[in-house]
């Protein structure tokens, strides 16, 4: 634990505010956009919704996005004044697709492009394409993905296309906290950015709450992929065909699921796996509830391998954040962290 206090600043504007009552700031690498709820400590500040805003800890941006909702509320005791808003990502999650698109022969970045020129303050930033992760320091090279054939209708949103197509690529599709997006992998391995610990002895013990969830029901032995004819719908197998099957030789017992495939649209061995994955992550995980924001002076990010040893839940490995929330309560500050096996994506 530091001898020094973590600091919590948002600027909107060229304003920057300091003082609050509370906030939650979240984030979170599979999901569309990070998020917070700040209540500050000065009732009588002026923030209109729809402010441009960023937020820093210990001096670093960890968000790059927009005021949402301004809150205000008195009784006979206090006044109080919350605002809450979203990165970036929460503009590309709110833009639906508006027109019917037939698309052959795209790459990602030119269908990245395509969906998000016409997107408030998105289109303004760049997009990296390639490995990296969501930390600042990483040497990303550009790299191109084709597709045969796309096809877009309204109503789906702009985020969950490019998702889907990305996944599809063993990519995910997130924003960095400077406001950058990018169609990149997350991280798998090599040394651990931060390290937990809860021993029995109590020596070094840095973890204040932890919860480890190890759930089969939704979890499958095989899963198999059929192909079908376009436009028919039957139940005779003989007009099925098994394009992929995959086994997790981790899972206990027999168990088999299966789901049909458009062969024009997805790769039914990639298909399969992407389900067998997203049945791996909902499955097994882990959080813990740390004092602060950050460890030896760095802040706690998503994205990061982290080494637990928890001798309480029988747990030494290197996991993956994927989920990081600030908070300050009446309790003081801290620091919640959602971490999963390396190695596996949310379908």
């Amino acid at each position: 634990m530091s001898d020094k206090m973590d600091t919590i600043s948002l600027i909107i504007g060229g304003q920057e505010i300091k003082d609050f009552e509370s906030y939650r700031i979240q984030s979170d690498l599979f999901e569309a956009a990070d998020a917070f709820s700040i209540t500050l400590a000065d009732p009588d500040l002026k923030i209109p919704a729809g402010s441009r805003c960023m937020l820093k800890v210990n001096g670093l941006t960890e968000l790059n996005g927009i005021i949402d909702k301004v809150s205000r509320e008195y009784d006979k005791t206090k006044r109080t004044l919350t605002v809450e808003g979203r990165d970036l990502m929460g503009l590309v999650a709110d833009a639906y697709c508006t027109a019917f698109l037939d698309l052959e022969d795209i790459k990602l970045s030119d269908l990245a492009k395509l969906l998000l020129s016409n997107i408030p303050y998105v289109n303004r930033m760049p997009i990296k394409y390639g490995k990296g992760d969501k930390s600042r320091a990483v040497a990303v090279t550009e790299q191109e993905f084709d597709f045969k054939y796309i096809e877009i209708t309204p109503g789906q949103t702009v985020f969950e296309v490019l998702k889907e197509k990305a996944l599809q690529n063993g990519r995910i599709f997130f924003c960095l906290p400077d406001g950058t997006f990018m169609f990149g992998m997350p991280a798998s391995g090599g040394k651990a950015r931060f390290s937990f610990v809860c021993t029995k002895a109590g020596r070094n013990n840095n973890i204040l709450r932890a919860t480890l969830t190890d759930d089969i029901g939704k979890r499958y032995k095989t899963v198999t992929v059929m192909s079908q004819s376009q436009g028919e719908v039957s139940l005779d197998v003989g007009d099925h065909n098994i394009e992929a099957s995959i086994t997790d030789a981790s899972f206990p017992f027999a168990k088999t699921y299966v789901a049909t495939v458009d062969l024009d649209k997805q790769d039914p061995q990639n298909y399969a796996r992407l389900i067998m994955d997203g049945q791996k992550f909902e499955g097994w995980q882990f959080e813990l509830k740390v004092p602060e924001h950050s460890q030896n002076g760095k802040n706690y990010t998503v994205n990061a391998v982290c080494h637990v040893q928890d001798e309480i839940l029988g747990l030494n490995a290197d996991l993956l954040c994927h989920g990081r929330t600030f908070e300050l309560d009446k309790n003081g500050i801290s620091t919640t962290l959602r971490l999963s096996k390396l190695g596996v994506l949310p379908a």
